[in-house]
C-alpha cells in the first residue's frame, strides 16, 4: 500500500493490502475489481492472484452475456410492440375499409332511395296543381248546377263528396311532408357516408350534427313511457372546420345517444303525465367558439 500512504481513505480505514484487477473481454475494458484488506499486509499472494484472474475472466464473460440478454430483451419487447402496433395498425386498416364498403353501401342505398323520392315528389306537385283544378272544376259545376239529378246526388252523398273535397288537399299535403323526410333522411345518410374520410376536410359542424339528429328522430318520439324529447338547438357562428368528419359525427352520435339513455333512464318509476309536466325531456345543443387565453 506504500503508493497510497498519503490516501485519506486508505489512512481513515487502515487498510493493509489492496487489489485492483480490469475486467477485459476481447481487449475491451468492461469493469474494474477492487479488493482490499484490513488485516494483513501482502494478503493477495501470487495463489490468490491466479485464481481472481480465472475469476474475472469467467466475470467478464458473465457480464458480456448479461449484456447481451439484456440487449436482446429491449430487441424482444420493441419487437413485441412492433407486432402490437401493426396488428392495431392492420386492425384500423380493416376498420377503415369495412367502414368505406359501409359508407358505399350506405351512399348506394340513399341514391337509390332518392331517386324514385324525386320522382314522386314531383309527381306531386303535378297531382297537387291536377286535383284544384279538378276542385275548382267540380264546385264551378255546382254552382252552375246545384241539380244534377237524383243519381248523380246520390253518388255525391255515396262517397261524400264534400268531405272527399275537403280531404283530398291534406292527403296530398301530407305525402309532400313524407317525401321530404324521406328526402332529408336520404340527405342525412349522403352526408354520413361522404364523411367517411382517411384524411381531414373542410366541414360545417352543424350539418353533421343536424344529420345525427335526423338518424336519431326515431329515438326522440313520443311512445308509451314518455312524450317526445325535445332538441333545442343554439347554434353559434362556426367557420367551417378541418376535421376527420366521420369520426366527428361518430362522436355526435355517441354524445346524443348517451343523452337519450340518460334520459330514459331518470325517467324509470315516473309516469307519462310527470315527465311532461314536471321532468320535461329536453336536450340542448350550444355551439361556439371560445378562445384560448
Amino acid at each position: 500500500t506504500e503508493p497510497f500512504n498519503f490516501d485519506i481513505y486508505i489512512q481513515k480505514s487502515k487498510i493493509k493490502s489492496i487489489f485492483c484487477l480490469p475486467i477485459i473481454y476481447q481487449s475491451h475494458l468492461t469493469g474494474i475489481i477492487y479488493l482490499e484488506n484490513q488485516l494483513s499486509s501482502g494478503a493477495f499472494v501470487t495463489e490468490r492472484i491466479e485464481v481472481l484472474k480465472v475469476l474475472v475472466s469467467q466475470m467478464a464473460i458473465a457480464i458480456q452475456n448479461a449484456r447481451l440478454y439484456t440487449r436482446e430483451q429491449d430487441k424482444s419487447r420493441e419487437l413485441e410492440q412492433s407486432i402490437k402496433d401493426l396488428q392495431e395498425a392492420q386492425l384500423q386498416l380493416i376498420q377503415s375499409e369495412k367502414m368505406s364498403s359501409l359508407g358505399n353501401l350506405v351512399a348506394g342505398v340513399a341514391h337509390e332511395i332518392n331517386n324514385p323520392v324525386g320522382f314522386i315528389t314531383g309527381s306531386i306537385v303535378q297531382a297537387k296543381d291536377t286535383v284544384n283544378d279538378l276542385i275548382g272544376y267540380l264546385q264551378l259545376y255546382r254552382e252552375k248546377f246545384p241539380n244534377p239529378g237524383a243519381e248523380i246526388e246520390e253518388k255525391a252523398e255515396e262517397i261524400d263528396i264534400d268531405f272527399l273535397l275537403e280531404d283530398l288537399p291534406k292527403m296530398i299535403d301530407g305525402m309532400t311532408v313524407g317525401t321530404q323526410r324521406i328526402r332529408n333522411i336520404s340527405t342525412s345518410l349522403r352526408t354520413f357516408s361522404r364523411a367517411d374520410t382517411t384524411s381531414k376536410v373542410l366541414a360545417n359542424i352543424h350539418e353533421g350534427i343536424d344529420s345525427t339528429l335526423l338518424i336519431l328522430q326515431h329515438r326522440l318520439k313520443a311512445d308509451h313511457n314518455r312524450p317526445a324529447i325535445q332538441v333545442i338547438k343554439e347554434y353559434g357562428n362556426i367557420p367551417l372546420v378541418k376535421c376527420y368528419l366521420g369520426q366527428l359525427n361518430q362522436v355526435f352520435m355517441n354524445i346524443i345517444a348517451n343523452a337519450i339513455d340518460a334520459l330514459e333512464e331518470a325517467n324509470i318509476g315516473r309516469s307519462f303525465m310527470e315527465v311532461q309536466e314536471r321532468y320535461p325531456n329536453i336536450i340542448t345543443i350550444l355551439t361556439k367558439i371560445e378562445e384560448n387565453n
